[in-house]
């Protein structure tokens, strides 16, 4: 019981501190709602600055949230490197290939090496997904059933953002324990 409340706990915290970096980004904003469907910001040298200071500082505090969720026993030191690892790549993938602007995957052509190293990126938040999910199950919290329906949902829209570009209405990954939403698509 005391590692559920921590565990809830810890997930309110996340929840809180990531809305609130999110809503404290030099955008005035992040990609919620009203960024979908719109252009990437054109952004002078120091909205880029300020927005690259803003995203290094919302990865140290998603690492820091890590860090506290393997002190408190929800995770392992094992599956936070893991989840570290990924968060990591699909910031350097987004920095390289000019995707770190608010909305600048919104209408983006992806090359064909592009969508390669996007699928390896997926596949590696997917790995992490199915041991989550694979917890979960083991904790009666939800069944195979739903634990395989989220993987599948996952995969299809991944596919079909792929297929169809990214941003705008979409069919989404809501309904769950995973991220997303009507639109949500992959965070890459």
């Amino acid at each position: 019981m005391k590692k559920q409340s921590l565990w809830i706990t810890g997930l309110a915290l996340l929840t809180i501190s990531i809305s609130s970096v999110a809503l404290a980004g030099p955008m005035g904003g992040g990609m919620g709602p009203g960024m979908q469907g719109k252009p990437a910001a054109q952004m002078t040298e120091q909205q880029q600055a300020d927005w690259k200071a803003w995203q290094e500082k919302n990865l140290q505090l998603r690492k820091e949230y890590l860090a506290n969720l393997v002190k408190s026993g929800t995770l392992t030191q094992e599956q936070a490197d893991a989840r570290i690892k990924a968060m990591e790549a699909n910031h350097a993938f987004r920095t390289k290939n000019g995707f770190a602007a608010p909305g600048s995957m919104y209408g983006a052509k992806l090359t064909d090496e592009q969508k390669t190293e996007m699928k390896k990126l997926f596949e590696q938040r997917l790995e992490i997904r199915k041991q989550a999910l694979a917890e979960y199950v083991k904790s009666g919290q939800i069944t195979q059933a739903q634990a395989d329906q989220q993987i599948k949902r996952m995969q299809d829209n991944f596919n079909y953002k792929l297929e169809n570009g990214f941003g705008g209405r979409g069919k989404g990954m809501g309904g769950g324990m995973g991220r997303g939403g009507k639109g949500g698509g992959p965070r890459f």
